[in-house]
């Protein structure tokens, strides 16, 4: 938010506030390669390139068996939190508890480079274009977007995506934004 943010490090996750850093986890408690952080309640939920954690009373523990890199983790307006991972989307729903999403059979189509959601929309970037989850009570409709819908590469960069003022996509690719 305006007042404070997550920054992930070689060392682990610090928190930034009021101009200076701080140390949120036990130093004995390291994992290596982080790629994101969330805060969720009052926890936060750390994705590594060997899985997800969460960093809990100062110690990062595993909260799940998915070995994959998680690249990105995001929430949707009715507060479900997902992980997108380099075998797919997940929705956590507890510690104990990630159920994956359905979106395809294709390996590349489950690569996730990034996540950002719209609404009650998830819009994740893959190795082999955007594809779009619409979330309708308990169910979901994938909309997939390839070069036949005007995307110039397949491809997505890794957490290369943002909504502008106007509401617009921008996301980069290997060919260019």
């Amino acid at each position: 938010d305006n007042s404070k943010m997550y920054i992930t490090s070689q060392s682990g996750v610090v928190l930034y506030k009021n101009g200076r850093l701080f140390s949120i986890a036990d130093t004995t408690s390291s994992i290596d390669h982080l790629r994101t952080v969330y805060p969720h309640q009052n926890d936060l939920l750390v994705g590594t390139e060997r899985g997800l954690y969460i960093l809990k009373d100062r110690k990062y523990k595993p909260i799940s068996d998915i070995q994959a890199a998680i690249n990105s983790i995001v929430s949707i307006k009715d507060g479900r939190v997902f992980v997108g991972s380099e075998e797919g989307i997940y929705e956590y729903v507890n510690q104990n508890n990630l159920r994956r999403l359905n979106i395809s059979q294709f390996s590349s189509t489950n690569f996730i480079n990034f996540l950002i959601s719209r609404g009650n929309d998830l819009i994740a970037g893959t190795n082999n274009g955007l594809v779009i989850i619409r979330f309708t009570d308990n169910d979901y409709k994938v909309i997939r977007l390839t070069k036949n819908n005007g995307l110039i590469d397949l491809e997505t960069n890794a957490n290369s995506a943002f909504f502008d003022r106007d509401g617009m996509l921008w996301f980069g690719t290997p060919s260019g934004l």
